[in-house]
C-alpha cells in the first residue's frame, strides 16, 4: 500500500536547512538574486554600451548603483560613462560616492580611485 502522506521527500540538504532556519534560508536567496541582478545588469549595460545605447547603459548604472550601493559595477558603468561625454565632474560625483559606498576591501574599489583621479585630471 502507498503512503498517504502527499509532500514530496526532501530533495536536498537546502530545502532541509530551509525548514530548520527559515529566516536564513529567505536571506541567502535574496542575496543570490541580488548577485544575479548584478550580473544581468552589468551585462545589460555593457551590451548597451557596445550598440551606443548610452542613455539605456546610464539607466541600467544607475539601477545597479540603487540595488546595490556597495557594489562598484554601477558606479563604474555610470562614472566612465559620464567621464568618455566629457561630464567629468559628473564623472568625480559618481567616483566620489562609489569610494564613500564601497568596502575598500572590494576587490575593484581600485577601479574607483583611478576613475576618480583620472576624472579630477580632466576637469
Amino acid at each position: 500500500m502507498q503512503p498517504t502522506n502527499n509532500r514530496p521527500p526532501l530533495e536536498t540538504s537546502n530545502e532541509a536547512s530551509a525548514i530548520a532556519n527559515p529566516e536564513e534560508a529567505l536571506v541567502n536567496e535574496l542575496e543570490e538574486i541580488k548577485r544575479n541582478a548584478i550580473r544581468v545588469l552589468t551585462l545589460r549595460a555593457a551590451c548597451y554600451a557596445a550598440k551606443q545605447q548610452y542613455r539605456d547603459e546610464l539607466r541600467d548604472g544607475w539601477m545597479l548603483i540603487n540595488i546595490a550601493s556597495e557594489d562598484p559595477a554601477g558606479y563604474l558603468c555610470v562614472g566612465r560613462r559620464y567621464a568618455s561625454q566629457g561630464r567629468h565632474q559628473r564623472a568625480l560625483d559618481v567616483f566620489r560616492k562609489g569610494l564613500e559606498s564601497v568596502p575598500m576591501s572590494h576587490s575593484d574599489y581600485h577601479c574607483l580611485l583611478q576613475g576618480k583621479m583620472h576624472a579630477q585630471q580632466s576637469l
